[in-house]
């Protein structure tokens, strides 16, 4: 069956209706289509669920402008820094595999980054307290 060609169009990219657990999207000023595909996590979220989690209107970046230079440092970088709120910690790193962090409300989530290593990032009133490195769970 053949994928149906209809789209929605942004301001910023048209999104082709038809992929199941995948998104291809192309911007408007491009011939480019790109394709984010679901992979992990379909226990605990819906294809629905993760795709409203990655996909703004909004450039997320733009809320970062008032935060101190280290942490805004930090975001763009794409690194995890003790004081950074979650949605500090999600502009920087993007959600957790919900697999391994079903909840954003944890005190504690985890990020796979090298192969049989994660980062565990432990969160105090609302806050990273720490981030380590350790073997990846089993």
């Amino acid at each position: 069956m053949a994928a149906d060609r209809r789209t929605e169009k942004s301001s910023c990219a048209r999104l082709p209706k038809g992929h199941g657990s995948g998104v291809a999207f192309q911007p408007l000023d491009s011939p480019t289509t790109y394709t984010i595909s679901f992979s992990y996590g379909r226990k605990q979220l819906s294809p629905n669920q993760y795709f409203q989690n990655i996909l703004r209107e909004k450039n997320p970046v733009d809320a970062i402008q008032n935060v101190p230079r280290a942490i805004a440092d930090a975001i763009h970088e794409g690194r995890l820094l003790a004081g950074m709120t979650k949605e500090q910690a999600l502009i920087a790193r993007g959600y957790p595999p919900a697999h391994r962090t079903p909840s954003l409300d944890a005190n504690e989530w985890i990020y796979f980054d090298t192969p049989g290593f994660v980062d565990r990032v432990v969160f105090a009133d609302g806050k990273i307290q720490s981030v380590s490195r350790g073997p990846a769970p089993e």
